[in-house]
């Protein structure tokens, strides 16, 4: 839907019907297209709307539609105008902002819009006489009290009262005491200036609060009776009584002042005292706590917390608290206020109240199970902290931790991966806990290489046990379980002697290799000659 900004046009009334601009269909360069104009027009200003169409809006806005297609224009007047109706060409007449019509050809259409009229209406009342008149004559009331004007007109009114009588002040769109009041007319607008006749004391009660106020001597009894004619200089003493659910804040008028209940008034002539009376209110706050969140509403609306989670409310309010948990969260129950267990809260306003609304986060699970194959074995870890397992294999988390699991093989293992809580492969699990969650974490057995090298000028063999190494020059290699015990034996040759081991191994006995990781040995085999004397012997 496309927006038309208005243009002024010099002319008051609605812009006369301008030709049809459809053109032949038969001479169209597309038959089966037509064009919408739309003209803005009148006094004030306004935007048209359109549905069914794209308007492309310049000083003139126009659409090319398909011929059949269903469109709806609407006028809107901007503040301050009227519209005034439709004209151009027979498809949109009439007052009727909404005008709605079947493209059949070209159609070229023009909304109006005038300058809003309101009425200002001036009363008269009160028991003494007085006049009204405005600075340009149009009012002068008693006998011109309404006039009608345009939009936004400034009027200044003047209070005149006649002998024998005061003005006690405005109402409505004029306030005050002030015989003058100037006011811009933007609506309808009703201002009532008040006349009472003279040595009249009138008590007025303003305020959102309630109360009475009472004289001495008896005369006024306001509630029910609010003014009194009072012989001139005589004293009058008004005592205000706020009622139970209010406070009284205040005189004004007749040199009254303060907070205090009483005042005297001396009557020179008429005057208007003002009792304030403002009703209690009390603050109701709410306060959240726990490891959780959440939110709390209030009905009659006011508390939102989060955002707001205090209220003033009236003296005797009944507000019923409702309390929401957040995902991951559960609402565990109320304090203060005369509130508990889980339900809804009602508070009853005598007092400044506090509640509380506790929310603790849900807790789940996770379990780890560690399996081994063929023998391996390993141990699985967490961060933060709880899982440690073989000892420790389940933890209860807060939901929404993450958490690291890291597993670590024993000698002779090897970890061969993850399954469940979405873990896969060999590096660490990061598992984030949101419901109850079991992971499995795989050992295996390893498998390593034992080298056995023979080194030396001597000749000889070296064996396992358990079977696999049989060397007898050279390297030889076997490749053997994790933690498999090997043990190896040298045997010298008929003119050798083995002299030690190197490597994973030392000394000149039998050798043993826990095949934890891969290990590497050298045996050191020396040629002898029998009866070699010289220093060059091997």
């Amino acid at each position: 839907m496309v927006m038309l900004a208005g243009l002024a046009a010099c002319s008051d009334a609605v812009v006369p019907d301008a030709p049809d601009t459809g053109s032949d269909l038969g001479a169209r360069e597309d038959p089966t297209m037509a064009t919408i104009t739309v003209n803005l027009g009148g006094a004030a200003t306004g935007s048209v709307s359109a549905q069914g169409a794209d308007l492309a809006c310049g000083d003139v806005c126009t659409a090319t539609v398909p011929i059949g297609t269903m469109v709806t224009l609407t006028a809107s007047p901007d503040v301050g105008a009227t519209f005034s109706g439709w004209g151009g060409g027979g498809d949109c007449t009439g007052s009727d902002p909404d005008c709605a019509f079947t493209v059949a050809r070209d159609v070229t259409v023009t909304a109006g819009f005038d300058v809003a009229m309101y009425t200002l209406t001036v009363g008269l009342p009160g028991d003494g006489s007085g006049s009204v008149m405005s600075m340009d004559g149009s009012v002068a009331c008693p006998g011109a009290c309404t006039v009608t004007v345009p939009y936004n007109t400034t009027i200044s009114l003047a209070a005149s009262a006649a002998g024998g009588t005061t003005f006690l002040g405005w109402s409505g769109g004029c306030t005050g005491f002030d015989v003058a009041c100037t006011l811009a007319i933007t609506a309808d607008t009703a201002v009532s200036a008040a006349f009472v006749v003279d040595n009249q004391l009138v008590v007025a009660k303003a305020g959102n609060g309630s109360g009475t106020v009472t004289s001495n001597p008896m005369g006024i009894s306001c509630g029910t009776i609010c003014s009194q004619t009072v012989s001139p200089g005589a004293g009058v003493t008004l005592t205000a009584v706020p009622d139970d659910d209010s406070t009284f804040t205040g005189w004004s008028g007749g040199g009254c002042t303060g907070t205090d209940t009483t005042c005297t008034v001396t009557v020179g002539m008429s005057v208007q005292v003002t009792a304030e009376f403002t009703i209690n209110r009390f603050t109701l706050t709410v306060t959240k706590t726990g490891t959780g969140s959440g939110t709390v509403m209030s009905t009659p609306g006011g508390i939102s917390c989060g955002a707001t989670c205090s209220e003033a409310v009236v003296l005797g309010a009944v507000v019923m608290l409702s309390a929401v948990p957040m995902a991951n969260s559960t609402f565990t129950g109320w304090s203060g206020g005369g509130c508990s267990g889980t339900g809804t809260c009602v508070v009853t306003a005598n007092v400044a109240t506090q509640v509380t609304a506790k929310f603790t986060l849900k807790q789940f699970t996770l379990t780890v199970t560690n399996t081994g194959s063929g023998g391996g074995s390993g141990k699985v870890t967490s961060s933060p902290a709880g899982i440690s397992c073989g000892a420790t294999c389940s933890h209860t988390y807060n939901a929404g931790t993450v958490i690291t699991l890291t597993a670590s093989p024993t000698p002779g293992s090897k970890f061969t991966g993850w399954t469940g809580g979405g873990c896969s492969g060999t590096g660490t699990c990061k598992v984030t806990i949101n419901a109850a969650t079991a992971v499995t974490a795989k050992f295996a057995l390893g498998s390593y290489v034992l080298s056995v090298q023979l080194v030396g000028s001597g000749d000889g063999a070296v064996t396992s046990s358990p079977a696999g190494i049989n060397c007898t020059g050279g390297t030889c290699t076997h490749t053997y379980a994790g933690t498999t015990v090997v043990t190896l034996r040298p045997s010298a040759g008929a003119d050798s002697n083995f002299i030690a081991w190197g490597g994973a191994c030392s000394g000149a006995g039998n050798c043993t290799v826990t095949m934890d990781s891969a290990n590497t040995v050298t045996a050191q085999f020396k040629l002898v000659i029998v009866g070699c004397r010289s220093t060059q012997c091997p």
